[in-house]
């Protein structure tokens, strides 16, 4: 089953650290089935590698190849962005930042499970109504 995976999913597929039993399981799941991301992703995900390459966690080389995996799973990049009254509503009823609002309007809209490690974000999703993946 298609589902929405937020950044701290997403992480943990590249960086072992970030990493738990759940998203490695999505992980295998994400390579049969449709994985959504809200068009804010690319950015976070290239925040996170730049984080790491600072902190001398991650050198070009690692860099590089994840950003080579990344590109074969195909993850669906939402093509229709909500507005930022949409995002800004969510976050006030949820107590969530507008990225983490992102990632759930996008469950929300698409009718799909969200895959996060954020219990901030997994309790908003489960309050809204969203199955966790």
């Amino acid at each position: 089953m298609p589902f929405v995976a937020d950044n701290s999913i997403v992480v943990g597929w590249f960086i072992a650290s970030q990493a738990d039993t759940n998203s490695d399981a999505l992980l295998e799941r994400a390579i049969t089935e449709d994985v959504h991301v809200p068009v804010i992703w690319r950015a976070e995900f290239a925040s996170v590698l730049l984080v790491f390459m600072h902190k001398r966690r991650l050198n070009q080389r690692q860099t590089n190849s994840i950003i080579e995996q990344i590109e074969k799973l195909e993850m669906i990049v939402d093509s229709n962005p909500p507005l930022v009254a949409a995002l800004v509503d969510l976050g006030r009823r949820h107590s969530l930042g507008a990225y983490d609002a992102a990632y759930l309007e996008l469950a929300l809209r698409m009718r799909l499970p969200l895959a996060t490690r954020d219990k901030a974000l997994r309790n908003a999703a489960i309050r809204a109504g969203v199955a966790i993946a």
